[in-house]
C-alpha cells in the first residue's frame, strides 16, 4: 500500500524537478541569444572606411619594383693601396705579407721581383712598387 502512494509522489517529484530544469536552461539561452543579438547588431551597422579614390592612388605593395624605382647607393670600389716592404730572392713582402713571383694578393698576380722592385699585374693593370728610401735601409737579399 505504501508503494501505491509513492509511486505518483515520486513521478510528481520528477516531472516538477524536469520541468524546473527545463525553464532555467530556456531562460539562460534567452539571456545568451540577447547577449549575442546585441553584437550582431553592432557588427552589421554601415562602416565608414576610406574612398575607393584613396585606394587606387595606393601603391600595390605585392608588385615588384622597377630596377628604376628602387634607390640603392652605388657602393665606389675601394682602391687598395699596395706597398713593398722588402724584398728576398724571388720573394716580396707586400702589405706586410710574403708573396712568391707568381703568387698572389687580393686580385693581382706577382710577376717580375728585381733588386728594387716588384711588379703586379692582371689581366688589365700592372702597378710597379718600388722599395721606400725615406730614412730606413731596407735589405735585399740575394743568393747567388
Amino acid at each position: 500500500m505504501g508503494d501505491e502512494i509513492l509511486k505518483p509522489l515520486q513521478m510528481l517529484l520528477f516531472t516538477t524537478l524536469s520541468y524546473g530544469l527545463l525553464f532555467a536552461q530556456t531562460s539562460s539561452n534567452k539571456d545568451e541569444t540577447a547577449v549575442y543579438d546585441t553584437l550582431f547588431e553592432t557588427i552589421n551597422k554601415k562602416r565608414f572606411g576610406l574612398e575607393s579614390t584613396v585606394f587606387a592612388s595606393i601603391k600595390d605593395p605585392f608588385t615588384a619594383q622597377s630596377k628604376a624605382e628602387i634607390d640603392s647607393p652605388v657602393a665606389k670600389p675601394v682602391e687598395i693601396r699596395y706597398t713593398l716592404y722588402g724584398i728576398m730572392e724571388n720573394r716580396a713582402k707586400i702589405n706586410n705579407k710574403w708573396v712568391q713571383k707568381g703568387g698572389m694578393i687580393n686580385d693581382l698576380r706577382l710577376v717580375k721581383v728585381t733588386n728594387e722592385s716588384a711588379v703586379l699585374a692582371n689581366g688589365e693593370r700592372t702597378l710597379t712598387l718600388t722599395l721606400s728610401q725615406k730614412g730606413t735601409r731596407n735589405v735585399v737579399i740575394n743568393s747567388n
